[in-house]
């Protein structure tokens, strides 16, 4: 049934992808745009655009490489469990991107609230400094406040935008010591305005005593950001008013780590499914593609660290260890 069928992967926008990447798990290359003519596609689009084409490439890439194990059961050949470490570090890099793309495709109408709140509060303070300049008797230091609130607009618009390009840039991971508590501030407010949307309430535990952790900033924030939008997700389904909250520790184990925990009171994991739940293709959401998980997994241990998922009756936590910069001698 499976043995002749073969997912062509149809164009792509704005995202640059391996040959490699698509012919190890059974894709063709067909209408793809390229600048190079060495199989990579033009990074002129951008936007919404390239969130669609990510979330297509990424569903596209399971679906063949479900076809290809489909295929090998059906010829009674062995199929091996894949894990995200058995795929090729140059090509699990590329998942890695193209599963934070899609994430923050999610988070567009956030990232515009976030971005418009700081404008009009400069167009605002604009206006009322002309009033304040062409009186009679220019009220300087009413000129002096508005322009340092203007300041600090400015700041948050572009700590926003400081924040999302670091999260699309497509780049070699790069190892070194960071601060965990502000490299998870940062990111928080990209999903602030999934917060306001909803009743559900996120509660910070942020210990700043924490030394600098050692690793690639922008990695560890995705495993923040991926674990905030699937409890964000999981609380999704409980009525309005009903407590739903969302805990997030970043604190020392007992054995000198770096934690992160993400704790959420929503409807917990099926048993079965928990043991599980970093596998790839394995996913608690109807609409899951189940990727997110297993590529925290491979951040995690990446960086010499681990994530472990329990749940039990209303109550659900991840927890990710990291090593501290002074461990590895960053």
């Amino acid at each position: 049934m499976f043995k002749n069928r073969t997912f062509v992967l149809s164009r792509v926008s704005g995202l640059s992808i391996r040959l490699g990447f698509l012919k190890q798990w059974g894709g063709q290359m067909t209408d793809i745009a390229t600048d190079t003519g060495r199989g990579e596609a033009s990074p002129a689009a951008a936007g919404a655009a390239v969130h669609r084409d990510a979330v297509r490439l990424v569903r596209e890439i399971a679906q063949a490489m479900e076809c290809r194990i489909l295929s090998q059961a059906s010829s009674g050949t062995r199929v091996p469990q894949i894990h995200a470490t058995s795929i090729p570090n140059p090509w699990m890099d590329q998942l890695v991107h193209l599963s934070r793309v899609a994430a923050l495709g999610t988070l567009a109408a956030s990232i515009a609230h976030e971005l418009r709140q700081p404008l009009t509060s400069i167009r605002v303070e604009t206006y009322a400094m002309q009033r304040w300049i062409n009186r009679a008797e220019p009220n300087v230091a009413e000129v002096a406040e508005g322009i340092q609130r203007i300041q600090a607009s400015a700041e948050r618009a572009e700590q926003v935008i400081r924040s999302l390009r670091a999260l699309m840039r497509q780049e070699p991971p790069s190892y070194h010591s960071f601060q965990l508590d502000q490299a998870i501030l940062d990111v928080l407010p990209l999903v602030e305005v999934r917060f306001h949307d909803t009743d559900i309430r996120l509660r910070l535990h942020l210990d700043a005593a924490v030394p600098p952790v050692h690793g690639d900033r922008v990695q560890v924030q995705q495993i923040v950001l991926n674990l905030l939008l699937n409890a964000i997700d999981a609380l999704g389904i409980r009525p309005h008013g009903t407590g739903a909250k969302i805990d997030l520790h970043v604190g020392l184990t007992e054995h000198g780590l770096a934690r992160i925990e993400v704790v959420d009171n929503g409807v917990g994991i099926d048993p079965g499914k928990l043991p599980h739940i970093f596998d790839l293709f394995v996913s608690t959401k109807q609409e899951g593609m189940g990727i997110g998980l297993a590529i925290c997994r491979m951040i995690a241990e990446a960086h010499g660290g681990t994530i472990q998922a329990a749940s039990g009756e209303g109550k659900t936590a991840f927890t990710v260890t990291l090593p501290l910069a002074q461990e590895k001698g960053a």
